[in-house]
């Protein structure tokens, strides 16, 4: 119970307050925004940066955002990381409504096997509602 009111309190709501205040309110835009909080940070969607600042303006103005975000933290060390890339170009489909590759989310037990997968929603995706 703990860890649920800490990934609630610390990441889902502050990241669901940040997707809808960017007016991103799609299935689709707020599993892609979480998929790069989740991989560079919930400053990267929390935060003001080139990314947030174009979505804001106008959360449908792909010919502006998709170029800001297909290369948004996609280096380490000054290297660019062929797998950052590939996957800043899958959340640019999946927040456009594009074709983009779905996966199952898994279920571990406490050995860490995998034991079922998410089925809430047809495993698609997660927008709560914030009750503050």
């Amino acid at each position: 119970m703990v860890l649920f009111d800490l990934l609630t309190e610390r990441y889902g709501q502050p990241i669901v307050s940040a997707v809808q205040s960017m007016g991103a309110t799609s299935q689709s835009k707020f599993d892609a925004l979480c998929s790069l909080a989740y991989n560079s940070g919930t400053g990267s969607i929390t935060g003001t940066n080139t990314l947030t600042q174009a979505i804001r303006a106008n959360p449908n103005d792909e010919s502006t955002i998709r170029p800001i975000w297909e290369s948004f933290k996609i280096t380490s060390g000054g290297v660019q990381l062929p797998g950052l890339v590939a996957r800043r170009k899958e959340e640019c489909n999946m927040y456009f409504g594009q074709t983009f590759e779905n996966r199952p989310i898994a279920l571990l037990n406490s050995s860490g096997n995998i034991i079922g997968n998410i089925t809430e929603n047809n495993g698609d995706g997660w927008l709560p509602t914030i009750t503050c």
